[in-house]
């Protein structure tokens, strides 16, 4: 089957929640980390839970923060700052707690707090995994012998090293629920708010180019595992503590990465890495030498984990660039995220048009309550634009069902209904042809004069088209190709062709006048396809994001309004 274009309603609203989060993480995010603000994760995650509480007071489907969270870590892609994975990571982690939350306490006050505590808490458990995989466990040997100083230098009683993250996290857990509770005002207060800014305008003004790899060379697989078996396998060394090995795998790996990936070394060009790689090196060397007893292995320690960092450091950049393989993308999307595509599709086009948009910094100042609900308050316009879009794209419906469900019994109860709205309606049904009351096949109904004709037959008839079972009456065979061809030439109103099946896949039948008809840009059409072959009928004409309705699950009067809003 070609690839569904059509969102269904939470991958939509997941599009949009993701575009607000991204344009806040891309635009505020370079903003604060050229001004070298402190804090800028906490300040990036803070307005991050600020806007899922906010949108999700109005749309409250279950699973909305998990895709709203993917889709916005996969559009960090187009941050100034490249592809990171801590970044990306945590706004994952931060939406996957703040569902979890959700789905423990539903979706009220107290699941927006907790949920925001543990949104904001996560940045410091992420910093402390990160230390951990990068340093090994030394580190928080290094950390427990430092906190233990301290405590010997103030005269402090203690075996409890932890006070200190203790502390801290207490003050994260107060800064998500204080965020929340802000969503929550928020939230309530942009309902009562008009937009007055055109986003369907904006977009056309601020254009934004989403990232490419077409820059980034070629990818491999066989390197992507071959780099994944070689950080393992140093780690794995690494735990033998022997320094020589250990320095000359660090060497070897840097050089054959260096080769491959020359780009890979701008994550040692920061000089905050080797300011904490020197003071780990000299803080092991200190704490973990014991003078009284002439031990001098801290050093040595201090060197190990920092050959470490360094392996680990390179190997997640190397990895990362081969994970942007378009092979990987497709993976994925096999998994089950075959709406992922097109969310984040949606979202890239929309971002220029929410950016344009954001509150200035004056505006903010002057009134940030205002500022953030007036923001907020796009996300129902945003969603009611991607809507419409979808709506123009769509062109074909098709009623499924199984042979014997009673399609043509349903499609004619539909057009009985629409036409007492005045509708136009062209095409034809194929209602069952009877002798008494066995079934011998099907007649070929002309909708516009309900003129009827013989169509299909079950015995054989001479001069008739032999398919399978059944025969195929030239009268209906040309009665219906009249009338599909009197649409292509006027193709106004809305063609119900009954039914399109194997015969069609197998170039006769209607196969001839569908293959122009599809070409028609203004074209309108119902298709009754029975479900065995919907794939191969959707496949074979390339329909782009047709409307699905399975009669045994649709009734009647949703189908009428469905198809209502599909002609509007």
């Amino acid at each position: 089957m070609t690839q569904e274009k059509h969102l269904n309603p939470i991958w939509l609203k997941a599009s949009v929640l993701g575009c607000l989060w991204a344009s806040s993480e891309i635009v505020i995010g370079s903003f604060l980390h050229n001004l070298h603000v402190p804090f800028c994760g906490n300040i990036l995650t803070a307005i991050g839970i600020i806007i899922m509480v906010s949108v999700g007071q109005v749309w409250t489907e279950r699973g909305l923060f998990w895709r709203a969270g993917l889709v916005c870590a996969l559009m960090k892609s187009i941050s100034p700052s490249a592809i990171i994975f801590g970044p990306m990571l945590a706004i994952f982690s931060e939406a996957l707690l703040m569902e979890l939350s959700t789905f423990a306490f539903r979706k009220n006050m107290v699941a927006s707090l907790i949920g925001g505590a543990l949104a904001m808490s996560w940045n410091i458990v992420q910093l402390l995994l990160v230390f951990v995989i990068k340093y090994g466990t030394n580190i928080i040997r290094l950390y427990e012998e430092l906190i233990a100083l301290f405590q010997r230098q103030l005269g402090i009683v203690s075996n409890n090293y932890w006070w200190p993250i203790e502390i801290i996290l207490s003050f994260y857990l107060i800064g998500g629920m204080l965020s929340a509770a802000i969503g929550l005002y928020i939230g309530r207060y942009a309902g009562k708010m008009n937009s007055v800014v055109s986003l369907e305008r904006n977009a056309m003004q601020y254009p934004v180019r989403k990232a490419s790899t077409e820059s980034e060379g070629t990818f491999s697989i066989s390197l992507l595992f071959l780099n994944i078996a070689l950080i393992i396998a140093a780690l794995t060394v690494f735990n033998y503590h022997k320094l020589l090995v250990s320095g000359a795998i660090t060497i070897t790996l840097m050089t054959f990465w260096i080769l491959i990936y020359p780009k890979v070394l701008r994550p040692l060009k920061k000089t905050g890495f080797w300011v904490f790689l020197i003071l780990t090196t000299v803080g092991s060397a200190y704490l973990f030498t014991s003078i009284s007893s002439g031990k001098s292995n801290g050093w040595i320690i201090g060197v190990e984990m920092n050959l470490r960092a360094i392996v680990m450091i390179l190997g997640f950049a190397v990895v990362g660039k081969e994970l942007r393989n378009p092979i990987i993308y497709n993976w994925f999307n096999s998994l089950g995220f075959k709406q992922l595509p097109y969310a984040l599709e949606l979202s890239f086009e929309s971002l220029p048009a929410v950016v344009s948009t954001m509150p200035g910094w004056k505006e903010i100042r002057k009134n940030p309550i205002a500022s953030f609900s007036s923001y907020m308050y796009k996300a129902n316009e945003l969603l009611e634009l991607h809507e419409k879009k979808q709506q123009k794209a769509r062109r074909t419906i098709i009623i499924t069902g199984d042979i014997g469900e009673g399609k043509t019994t349903f499609i004619k109860s539909v057009v009985d209904e629409l036409k007492s709205d005045h509708l136009e309606i062209k095409g034809f049904l194929a209602p069952e042809a009877l002798d008494g009351k066995i079934k011998t096949g099907y007649d070929l109904l002309n909708i516009s004069d309900n003129t009827e004709t013989e169509f299909i037959r079950r015995y054989e008839l001479p001069d008739a088209i032999h398919f399978r079972q059944f025969y195929f009456i030239r009268a209906g065979m040309e009665m219906g190709n009249t009338i599909l061809l009197k649409y292509k030439d006027n193709p106004s109103g809305v063609l119900i062709i009954d039914e399109i099946g194997p015969l069609e896949l197998e170039g006769g039948g209607w196969a001839t006048m569908l293959n122009q008809l599809v070409g028609i840009p203004q074209y309108k059409m119902i298709w009754v396809v029975r479900r065995g072959v919907l794939a191969d009928v959707i496949n074979k004409w390339n329909l782009k994001d047709p409307l699905i309705l399975d009669i045994s699950n649709i009734r009647i009067s949703q189908a009428k309004e469905m198809i209502l809003a599909f002609l509007s």
